[in-house]
């Protein structure tokens, strides 16, 4: 009976009726969210902030082109190498960052990557572009310029190759300097250990997209692959976190009010035209009478 009576007043209001089923749909989900906000409070990533590891992990999209090692290639100082940008607001930052080491073509080049991250510092420019930033139309895309080297001999410690069990990859710290317009580099106050490189010869190095234009067929490909540190996420403060439930529950509530008018004007309304029913019956049955007199 029940049922019935359901079927027929959304029968009788389907806008009011989907509106109704919205409003509970909202409720159910911000119910749902402070739920997920109140167990996963101490670890809630800082939406506004740009961190390292979203940045690390922009860089998995370049792949850098490595010549072999037995090519003719000619070494210099890094400042005889670099080209000055010519964007405004310029910074730069050393980081001692993970990098794995997977030659993807040829497989066997891998040792022959390592040998030269050993003995060289590997530079080269990176588009905006690659790193996953939409540029306008209006604008060429800025530059960014990074510099790969092992760290300097007092932190050779913290430099030593070892294997990644799961994928067994060659992991290896790396010092890198990443120059180029602020905009591009985190805003994030944890910042990652600062380091400087040792003084090896520099080799240009091409950086192309993973879908992009291949590399020499003598060229090792090396994907870029930081991989992210856990201490440079930017969590949410517990202050934060209370003010986001605080928000989700008065939404919640005003919601409810308002679903619990709704269902009070559709009973009302209702017991209205309930009411009306019977009288205007009467009169038809009155008139009808009438009529055949």
């Amino acid at each position: 009976m029940g049922c019935n009576k359901l079927c027929d007043w959304w029968c009788m209001q389907p806008p009011l009726a989907v509106f109704l089923l919205t409003l509970v749909a909202c409720a159910v989900t911000l119910v749902s969210i402070s739920i997920y906000v109140d167990v996963h409070r101490d670890n809630l990533p800082d939406p506004n902030v740009r961190d390292w590891n979203t940045f690390f992990s922009s860089f998995s999209r370049v792949e850098l082109c490595i010549p072999s090692i037995a090519a003719n290639y000619s070494i210099a100082e890094a400042d005889s190498v670099t080209e000055p940008l010519v964007q405004a607001n310029i910074s730069s930052v050393s980081a001692l960052v993970t990098l794995s080491v997977e030659a993807v073509r040829p497989i066997e080049s891998t040792p022959a990557v390592l040998d030269m991250l050993a003995h060289h510092t590997l530079y080269s420019n990176i588009t905006e572009a690659l790193l996953g930033i939409r540029v306008p139309l209006s604008r060429a895309a800025d530059l960014m310029q990074i510099m790969i080297g092992l760290p300097e001999s007092k932190s050779k410690k913290d430099s030593h190759k070892t294997k990644d069990s799961s994928s067994n990859k060659d992991i290896i710290n790396v010092c890198i300097t990443f120059t180029g317009p602020s905009r591009l580099l985190p805003n994030s106050i944890v910042t990652p250990e600062s380091c400087s490189r040792e003084n090896w010869p520099v080799r240009v190095v091409d950086a192309l997209g993973v879908s992009g234009e291949p590399c020499a067929a003598t060229d090792a490909v090396l994907p870029l692959l930081l991989q992210q540190q856990e201490l440079l996420t930017p969590l949410l403060s517990q202050d934060d976190t209370v003010l986001i439930q605080l928000h989700i529950m008065y939404t919640t509530c005003a919601l409810t009010v308002l679903i619990l008018l709704l269902l009070c004007y559709a009973i009302c309304r209702r017991a209205v035209h309930h009411a009306r029913m019977p009288g205007h019956a009467a009169a038809s049955s009155l008139e009808k009478v009438c009529l055949t007199e």
